[in-house]
């Protein structure tokens, strides 16, 4: 499930710049 629900975030571009400002922090 988990592999699923960040497979969906990076498809969206939106999201994946949400997950990326959190990696950054």
């Amino acid at each position: 499930m988990a592999t699923s629900n960040t497979k969906t975030k990076f498809c969206d571009p939106t999201n994946m710049l949400k997950v990326e400002l959190q990696h950054s922090n």
